[in-house]
Order: structure tokens, then C-alpha cells, then sequence
């Protein structure tokens, strides 16, 4: 009887000791701190950014991105569906036209990022919901073997539409990515008679749409085509990857000339707000600035005290767009997107 006892009793203690432990690893998981990051910035510099944050922080994060293709509007549709009990604690976009549409539809906390006080006037958008931070040109790229610089080249975005030009130009689909936001800007500065002019001489003289800018970059690098519409970090990787190009950057919003700055967001309701806050300032301040403009992406700070990508140092950018522009392509975006845009898009396949 003693024995039994005895017996019980060790079990009772060995039970009560693996209750101990789960109960201390249900702590353990509870109290680990993690923040969830949807992003439409390039992978590979979104989980570098991710991966410093942890270390300094000690924060996990877990990263979502978007497909090459359909760059940041994938993620904005699943945020949009997830908007009354969302999984995102911030948003990282590539463009602050997406970001926009996001506080459109009043998703988005204001937040005081890092080094707040460094940043530019045209920085701030939306009361301090969206901070503009750094950013990439749009650019011609021109394979130089087909198109040598003693030869006549696009300098306009709008030359790539011309006869000589545009049966050995290409873009991407601007129902998508950065393409969309810079046909909006076209539509606001040339007005929507030139700017569809534009678009329908590009497809009627040869022009060709291309699915993504990444494609663009790697058709225009192979030497299929001659010109190509793309982004400035498209071009940085092409020269890192030896491919024989020139870019040209249009300056003046009348050449077609566009600053597009990314913007970390700040999800309303995140799920790990204290974390999500810690994040979204974080990828805001300059130490972010300063690792897209060392890294492959090549972005330019917004901050006038940091170094702009060594590569394209020397070269003239566009002036940022203030709030009330970014206002303006927004809502042109917005109807181009459900107007004339798909209808072209439509007729190009």
C-alpha cells in the first residue's frame, strides 16, 4: 500500500512538473515578441532591413511580400480583406500611391518615426500617417550596342512613343507596381488628351507591354529590345550585373520625369501594436535610408545630409512630390485603373 502510495505521488509530482513546463513555454510563446511585416519592396532588401531590426531590437519579424508582377497591389487587396481583423501589423510599400489608398479607406495610424526631425516638409503625407522616405526615379533604360550615344536616343518618356522609337521600346503593365503610379502622374501633368495620345501611339508605332519592370530590365539587358521603361533600382541591378545599358533619368515632370519614395505604414488595430509602432518608425529613419542607398536597390534618401547611391551620384533627380500632389495621383490612379488603363491593357494582349 505504501508502495502504491509512494507511486502516486510520483506520478503526481512528474504531472505536475510537465504542467510547470508547458505552462512556462505557453509564457515563454506569449510573451515573445514578433511583429508581422507585409511588404512590396524587393525581397531581398526587405528581409535585410528585417533581419538588422531583429538584431538590434531582439523583435521577431515575419515577413510577407508580393509577387514581382503584381507589385503592391496584391498586398493591398489582402489588406483590404483583412482590414476589420487585420494580420499586418505595417505595411512596407515601394510607392506611397498604395500607402495612399490604404488611409483612403482609413487603415492607417500616425506614427513619429525615427529621426523625425531630419526629414524633408514633402516627407510628411496624410498628418503624419505616411512618411515618404526613401525613393527611386523612374528612367529610360537603353541598351548601348543597339542604341549607341552617337546616335539619336529617347529623351522624354514621351519620345518612346515616336516612330523611330518605339518598335524597339517596351513597358510595363501599368494596370501594376510603379507603372501605374507614374501613367497617373503622366495623366495629371500632360493632361488626359496627350497623356492617352501617348499611350495609343506607343501600341499603334510598335511599343510593346511587358508583364513587370523586372522583365523590362532583363529584356532591355539581353538586347531584345533597345529602350525600356523602368525603375532606377531595375538599372542599378542590370550595371551591377554587367549588362550594357545607359540610363537616362527625365527630370521635369514635363519629360515624364517622377521621385517615387517607399513608405512604412502603420496598420490601424495591428495585432502587436506596441512592436508594429517600433517597426514602422524604424523603417522610416535613416539608418533604413542608408542601407537601400548602399544596397543593390540604389534608393535615394530623402534626408539632404545622407549620400545618394554611389552609382548615380552627380546625376539631376525630380523634386519630391508634396502631399497635395501625391492627393492628386491618387485619385487619378484610382480611375485610370478602372477606366482607361485596363481598356488599353485589354487591347494589348
Amino acid at each position: 500500500m505504501f508502495g502504491q502510495f509512494s507511486m502516486l505521488r510520483g506520478n503526481d509530482c512528474l504531472l505536475a512538473a510537465l504542467a510547470c513546463m508547458v505552462s512556462l513555454c505557453g509564457c515563454e510563446r506569449k510573451s515573445a515578441r514578433e511583429v508581422v511585416l507585409y511588404a512590396s519592396i524587393d525581397e531581398t532588401y526587405a528581409r535585410r532591413a528585417a533581419e538588422a531590426f531583429e538584431k538590434e531590437t531582439g523583435i521577431r519579424v515575419k515577413l510577407v511580400n508580393d509577387t514581382e508582377a503584381a507589385k503592391s497591389t496584391g498586398l493591398v487587396m489582402r489588406l483590404m480583406a483583412e482590414k476589420t481583423q487585420p494580420v499586418a501589423d505595417v505595411f512596407w510599400s515601394g510607392d506611397v500611391a498604395r500607402a495612399l489608398a490604404l488611409d483612403r479607406a482609413g487603415m492607417l495610424e500616425a506614427f513619429t518615426p525615427d529621426g523625425a526631425d531630419t526629414l524633408p516638409a514633402a516627407a510628411r503625407l496624410a498628418e503624419g500617417r505616411i512618411i515618404a522616405t526613401a525613393a527611386r526615379a523612374r528612367v529610360i533604360m537603353i541598351h548601348r550596342e543597339l542604341a549607341p550615344s552617337d546616335k539619336p536616343r529617347p529623351q522624354s518618356v514621351e519620345d518612346l512613343a515616336k516612330p523611330e522609337f518605339a518598335p524597339r521600346s517596351c513597358l510595363a503593365n501599368p494596370l501594376f507596381g510603379t507603372t501605374a503610379v507614374h501613367a497617373a502622374a503622366l495623366f495629371n501633368t500632360w493632361g488626359e488628351t496627350r497623356a492617352r495620345k501617348f499611350f495609343e501611339d506607343f501600341a499603334r508605332n510598335g511599343g510593346k507591354m511587358l508583364a513587370s519592370n523586372g522583365e523590362v530590365k532583363r529584356r532591355v539587358g539581353s538586347g531584345e529590345f533597345a529602350f525600356g521603361l523602368t525603375d532606377s533600382d531595375d538599372l542599378h541591378v542590370a550595371w551591377l550585373d554587367g549588362k550594357p545599358v545607359d540610363g537616362i533619368i527625365p527630370v521635369r515632370p514635363e519629360d515624364g520625369g517622377l521621385l517615387l519614395p517607399s513608405a512604412a505604414v502603420l496598420i490601424k488595430g495591428a495585432p502587436h501594436a506596441a512592436e508594429a509602432k517600433r517597426l514602422a518608425s524604424w523603417l522610416s529613419g535613416a539608418q533604413v535610408e542608408k542601407l537601400l542607398a548602399s544596397s543593390e536597390a540604389a534608393h535615394w534618401p530623402v534626408r539632404s545630409g545622407l549620400e545618394p547611391p554611389l552609382k548615380f551620384r552627380g546625376m539631376a533627380v525630380p523634386a519630391q512630390l508634396n502631399a497635395s500632389s501625391w492627393q492628386e495621383l491618387d485619385t487619378i490612379m484610382e480611375g485610370l485603373l478602372s477606366g482607361f488603363l485596363t481598356t488599353w491593357v485589354d487591347q494589348q494582349r
